[in-house]
């Protein structure tokens, strides 16, 4: 999807324009722009050719330039320049690796990589050590062997998620495809199946189930062909890669101008409900449920295809009840404990949107966000919060705007003034107060003690050990004004590798500390992920979800965040911010209490 290309490249751009002399409003016009491209909740190309790009908050006359260049051309001139020399993947890698345009051409130069095979290869030998710590560096130490962990641990990440696609983006073309396949005028029944329905945030593909009309009481083969034909003259299908059919049903795979593969697999009345429950997943869920039909004689295709009589409700439902078990929602089919669960009648109670009361982390036009107070007070009665934090960057995130400590205080006196205006959402001042290193915060107590709410977070310098970038953390986590430590593993899906960090340490200092960790809404950070959330909540801990605002329509992101938490099997209980304000303030002055006399 051209949205992302785009983005990508001025987030490429801002990286190479970065420790240039002179080149700060560039960084900052080439970071504002990529947000706001990736974020823009429709097509870009569209808004273009309607006149609207010029007016989105974040697009200055140089950036439409650059966009209106590459929309008629396909290129961007000050782009290509880079691209002779290196790959566009090697030029998007310095954002991932999070070395720095000087040291990562030098790595680059220096190993003779001109794309990832080239450093993946260099990378394999494992004398890279000794090629880069033996070459004759600008400095002693412009390369140490803390930098060559990161590069390999960041092209281990890159590699391990090239394939995949952030589920957010789909919310932009997901319903254009439903939509157009209900067109045909053949559909009785459309689902959304596979790793979408079950939430996960990063797919490899898009599944459709459908129910054509014709397909009732015997499969039609010959029109459920005739279907996919159909199916592909759609105008975002490129090609039919393949067509399969299996157990009576039939299903076709294509390529789409999207850039992912899309599934649509033509069902039945009959097959219905195990089609759904089938293509759903997981497929180690899907192959211990049948396991257990099998230990109970029960054939799930042929009796759940018999229960499938018109008065039913046609849900997938059916598997668990002809089991005899509670239903496992989508987000928790992953063969992790959950049918032991089920059988015991003890899965969670999993959290829903509408229990968050507020937002915790938003970015406001104090720091890099662009955010109107009244689009914000809108949108948070859009979703009934009855608070909000604006946490905006502190003084040393420098591409971040951050506040010195007499623009906090500017802030907090403006704050100040609007609650006296607004009782609700009631507005929290906050802060996203960098690590800066062991024991050091941007702020001092002094400072801190007067924020109402305080996340702590690791935005550069983290190209240490893994023992020196936990401790950092882990010394944010003790210290007593810090409420939550935002976006832990500091990871950026496609632009930067997540940190080296001892994790169960930092679970283990949040929970004897009884600090939260965060669940990044934003649809490229999602982190705290699943994995790690379920642990943490196994060791005791207490969760936050936020969105990280900086553009308005961020704050819907939250349902992201919530599909994190169910996946991890996360209950209303286990989430900061499903508290009401009054027991949430508590929390904290409780928690600062405990802090002082221990």
């Amino acid at each position: 999807m051209l949205n992302y290309k785009l983005a990508t490249i001025f987030a490429n751009l801002a990286e190479i324009a970065k420790g240039s002399r002179d080149t700060f409003d560039a960084v900052m016009a080439y970071t504002r722009a990529a947000r706001t491209v990736r974020d823009y909740t429709d097509d870009i190309e569209k808004a273009y050719s309607e006149g609207k790009v010029a007016s989105l908050a974040g697009i200055t006359p140089m950036t439409y330039k650059i966009i209106e260049e590459y929309i008629k051309t396909g290129k961007i001139k000050e782009y290509e320049k880079f691209k002779e020399i290196y790959s566009d993947e090697l030029i998007r890698f310095i954002r991932i690796s999070g070395l720095g345009k000087k040291r990562i051409f030098y790595i680059y130069e220096t190993l003779g990589a001109k794309n990832t095979t080239d450093l993946t290869e260099a990378i394999s030998g494992r004398d890279i050590y000794k090629k880069l710590l033996g070459s004759k560096m600008p400095s002693a130490d412009f390369i140490t062997r803390a930098h060559i962990d990161r590069l390999i641990h960041a092209l281990d990440y890159y590699e391990k998620n090239i394939n995949l696609f952030p589920a957010g983006w789909a919310d932009v073309f997901i319903e254009r495809i439903k939509s157009a396949i209900i067109k045909t005028g053949l559909i009785e029944k459309i689902q959304i199946t596979g790793s979408l329905r079950r939430k996960k945030s990063f797919i490899h593909d898009l599944d459709i189930l459908v129910m054509p009309v014709f397909n009732k009481s015997v499969y039609d083969l010959e029109r459920s062909h005739k279907l996919l034909k159909k199916f592909e003259a759609l105008d975002f299908i490129k090609r039919r890669i393949s067509t399969e059919e299996k157990n009576n049903t039939l299903s076709s795979r294509f390529e789409t101008a999207f850039g992912i593969e899309l599934e649509i697999i033509v069902s039945s009345h009959a097959r219905w409900c195990i089609d759904l429950f089938n293509t759903t997943g997981s497929k180690a869920h899907v192959e211990a449920i049948k396991n257990l039909a099998d230990k109970k004689n029960i054939s799930l295709d042929k009796d759940i295809c018999c229960s499938c009589l018109p008065e039913y409700d046609l849900q997938d439902s059916e598997v668990y009840k002809m089991l005899g078990i509670e239903y496992i929602e989508p987000e928790l089919r992953e063969n992790k404990g959950e049918i032991e669960l089920s059988c015991m009648g003890r899965l969670p109670k999993l959290i829903k949107q509408a229990d968050i009361k507020g937002d915790m982390h938003i970015h406001s036009s104090w720091s890099d966000g662009l955010i109107e107070l009244e689009e914000l007070l809108a949108k948070s009665r859009e979703h009934n919060y009855s608070y909000l934090a604006i946490t905006d960057h502190s003084v040393s995130n420098k591409y971040g705007y951050g506040l010195s400590a007499e623009r906090l205080g500017q802030k907090a006196a403006y704050i100040k003034q609007i609650r006296q205006k607004i009782k609700e959402p009631c507005i929290l001042l906050g802060a996203e107060v960098d690590i800066t290193g062991k024991d050091r915060l941007d702020y001092d107590a002094d400072i801190l003690k007067g924020i109402d709410f305080v996340l702590a977070s690791m935005h550069s310098n983290y190209l240490n050990t893994k023992a020196e970038n936990t401790l950092r953390v882990v010394s944010a986590v003790k210290n007593r004004y810090v409420d939550a430590i935002a976006h832990p593993t500091g990871v950026v899906f496609g632009a930067r590798a997540p940190y080296d960090l001892e994790m169960e340490e930092i679970f283990s200092a949040a929970v004897i500390s009884g600090k939260a960790l965060e669940i990044n809404s934003y649809f490229l950070r999602l982190d705290l992920n699943d994995e790690y959330v379920r642990s943490f909540k196994e060791m005791g801990g207490k969760l936050l979800i936020d969105t990280d605002s900086h553009r308005i329509a961020n704050l819907d992101m939250i349902k992201f965040g919530v599909d994190v938490a169910r996946r991890a099997g996360l209950e209303k209980d286990d989430v900061l911010n499903t508290m009401e304000l009054e027991e949430l303030l508590k929390w904290k002055k409780s928690r600062i209490a405990n802090h002082l006399s221990s």
